[in-house]
């Protein structure tokens, strides 16, 4: 008797499905003689594994017998090709899905049993961004008069599919400028899954695939042995840069565990704890872990009693509702009464571990399809999620949508290069950083397991100043999508603003003697882009009505130049107002210009360089003075009718230099900011700030590490000091205002 050799088959296993199940890995041990195993095995085995969802077994043994010559000899090929491609589709390896899909689309044999052919074929061309050819396939989808239940049930997403190929070649003309996205690196990235990534207290928080158990069924040749894998939540010190370990306590053996986020006050960690029901199914439950400070260890998860009792729920984020005052947790639920496969909820945290009810984000965010991974931005009121029916690039997509007067703005697809053909989610922008954040894509490029879109790595995206990613595409389509009546979506409050403090580059001292700019003169009595009104003429608005203005200009963010005001000191106040801290800024704009630009060699980068430099300060501090003086305009209108105000504000520090340097100088951006109060309209609000009518409330002022993409190297200024990233970090708020 010959020898017996093993081969082992590595296979990994991405799927998201309705109740989004997490990733888990097979190993099959097979073995067998040195002389193989015929092709007519290998089918049965292959077929075997595709009719049980083992599709990257079966992607194995098609493979094999493919390979074999007399499988060459066959004469009929079509329906192992078709079973092979759907295997690969199923598998998330579109690449080979493509090629086969097409071997039975250009075959000669009867194809009339494969209902559903042409719909994937051109599903997998888009997946692949060829997605001219894939509208092309859609529609001659769609001009097929079949009127089998497999044609009929994906008619209309075929339509839906037609649109995003429309939106596709349009996204792909028009990228979004200043948008840069890199792997985070094997710190954090594993060839099997890695996601849901977030910040806590500057560590990378995220959720990853660990080998758990090993269970060893009967030796036999055909029998395998299989290994699990189970999500554990990680975290990687110092955002990213010291390698990820499992986080203390929570994480338990055989238990899948991931997808957390943290309260804004830092003491409960959300998560997920998904087990298995009798039908095989991923069932997730939404626990919350607490702890007394963030140098303690999380304790015991408690299961939330927001949970269904069918369906999956999942993907919990924490914002804030400002009318309330109190949590909000957005999150993903399949449970009985929602719109599509999976939709987004909120509830609100009532305090004591109770919350309120479930609320469905309507029929503007959640579609017939599913949605996913919300993220809800504070400072721009903006929920981010990921969705495969709203027309993408992709399977998954990220998109936004603007929260206005308690309704959803209509959702947008954020463009390239964040979006892209593989599937984009858990996107998340740092506390610390406005224009900083990370998301989780098994795009190409991606460390893998086998197949080339099989598992997600986390990536680090860097944004404009402005966190506006992408803007509205307006589609012409031909198809118009069949209605299909949706319940009208319930108002949901406004949460406040409450960032947490962010970095500061290190200090530079640079001697340009700065061109005065004048402090604009704002129009009076209401602020408006309209001709001036003369006073007597317009009537004074109700003070609520002007409280109701000044909100929507919050948070207002004010930038410096580093190390200003009062550059090389430990005093905590200052004579300089905002007005003079602007023209000192501004005066530096060339200087940042060219030091940022000139690292690049290729001229086409450095003028995109300048470009973004200039952008800056164009578009986002000088918006931003101006927004500054029509919020003093609106105040002064509001203290003279006799009302009394409350302002928060927050300054912001780094820990590169010592502590008590970089907190006294977050406590002069303040004082600078207070001065530009008093010294408004030669002091018109000075005898507010002294009556007290006018109440500062300042915010605590922490320190944070500088997350991975942005350079806080002492030795590299033109980045550490004048990239936009870093320019952007250099502030000071006002974050919320209260009628008192």
């Amino acid at each position: 008797m010959q020898p017996k050799i093993k081969i082992l088959l590595t296979l990994c296993k991405f799927t998201i499905s309705p109740n989004m199940r997490f990733i888990f890995l097979i190993i099959a041990s097979i073995a067998f003689s040195c002389n193989g195993i015929s092709a007519q095995k290998s089918l049965k085995i292959a077929e075997k594994a595709h009719k049980a969802g083992d599709y990257y077994t079966s992607v194995a043994f098609y493979e094999m017998a493919f390979k074999d010559k007399k499988f060459e000899k066959l004469k009929s090929k079509a329906t192992h090709y078709f079973k092979y491609a759907e295997s690969c589709r199923f598998s998330h390896n579109f690449a080979k899905a493509e090629t086969y899909y097409k071997k039975v689309v250009e075959s000669n044999e009867n194809k009339s049993k494969f209902h559903t052919l042409d719909f994937w074929y051109a599903y997998t061309l888009k997946h692949n961004a060829k997605y001219q050819e894939a509208k092309d396939e859609f529609e001659k989808f769609l001009s097929q008069k079949d009127p089998t239940k497999e044609h009929l049930a994906l008619e209309r997403m075929a339509k839906q599919e037609i649109k995003s190929c429309i939106l596709a070649l349009e996204i792909y003309q028009r990228p979004i400028e200043g948008v840069s996205v890199e792997n985070v690196g094997d710190n954090v990235n594993t060839k099997y899954s890695d996601f849901a990534p977030h910040l806590v207290d500057g560590d990378l928080y995220y959720s990853s695939l660990k080998f758990e158990a090993q269970a060893q069924r009967r030796a036999g040749v055909d029998d395998p042995t299989e290994k699990h894998l189970y999500g554990k939540l990680m975290v990687a010190r110092e955002g990213g840069k010291v390698k990820g370990n499992l986080l203390t306590n929570l994480n338990q053996k055989y238990q899948n565990i991931g997808n957390s986020t943290v309260s804004t006050d830092g003491k409960r960690l959300y998560y997920t704890v998904c087990e298995k029901d009798l039908n095989f199914e991923f069932i997730c439950k939404i626990y919350v872990s607490e702890r007394a400070n963030k140098n303690s260890n999380w304790g015991k998860g408690k299961e939330l009693a927001i949970n269904s009792k069918k369906g999956t729920n999942t993907h919990p984020n924490v914002s804030f509702d400002s009318t309330l005052n109190k949590e909000v947790i957005f999150f993903v639920s399949s449970r009985d009464g929602g719109l599509g496969e999976t939709d987004i909820y909120y509830v609100t945290y009532e305090g004591n571990g109770k919350y309120g009810e479930p609320v469905n984000l309507g029929n503007i965010i959640n579609t017939e399809g599913k949605e996913a991974t919300p993220y809800f931005h504070q400072s721009t009121q903006t929920l981010f999620f990921s969705s495969t029916w709203h027309p993408g690039l992709g399977g998954f997509d990220i998109f936004k949508s603007k929260r206005s007067n308690g309704q959803w703005t209509e959702a947008e697809n954020v463009g390239v290069p964040l979006n892209s053909a593989a599937n984009d989610l858990y996107f998340f922008i740092s506390p610390q950083v406005d224009t900083f954040g990370y998301f989780s894509s098994n795009r190409p490029g991606s460390k893998i397991l086998t197949g080339e879109s099989c598992c997600n790595d986390i990536y680090a995206l860097v944004l404009p100043a402005e966190i506006e990613p992408g803007k509205p595409v307006e589609l012409v389509v031909s198809v118009e999508p069949e209605p299909t009546p949706k319940p009208e979506p319930k108002p949901e409050p406004e949460p406040v603003v409450i960032p947490l403090p962010e970095p500061e580059p290190e200090l530079i001292i640079v001697k340009v003697e700065p061109n005065p700019i004048p402090e604009p003169k704002p129009e009076l009595p209401v602020v408006s882009q309209e001709k001036v009104v003369e006073p007597e003429v317009k009537p004074i608005p109700e003070p609520e009505v002007i409280v109701s203005e000044l909100e929507k200009m919050l948070p207002l963010t004010l930038y410096f130049h580093n190390d200003e005001p009062d550059s090389n000191t430990l005093a905590i106040t200052t004579k300089t107002n905002y007005t003079q801290a602007y023209n000192s800024f501004m005066a530096y704009k060339e200087m940042y210009v060219r030091e940022f630009s000139t690292q690049f060699k290729d001229n086409e980068q450095k003028i995109t360089a300048a470009d973004r430099v200039r952008n800056f300060f164009d578009n986002t501090v000088t918006k931003q003075f101006q927004q500054m003086n029509e919020f003093m305009a609106l105040l002064l209108i509001f203290m003279e009718s006799g009302e009394s105000i409350e302002i928060s504000v927050r300054g912001f520090c780094s820990p590169r230099s010592s502590t008590n340097y970089n907190v006294n100088l977050a406590k002069r951006r303040i004082a600078c900011l207070k001065n530009q109060i008093n010294t408004y309209q030669n002091g018109a609000l000075s005898k507010y700030t002294n009556s007290g009518k006018i109440k500062f409330v300042d915010l605590p002022i922490g320190e944070a590490e500088v997350p991975v993409g942005i350079s806080d190297n002492l030795l590299d200024p033109r980045n550490s000091i004048c990239s936009p990233e870093a320019s952007a970090q250099r502030k000071v708020h006002i974050e919320a205002i209260k009628k008192r």
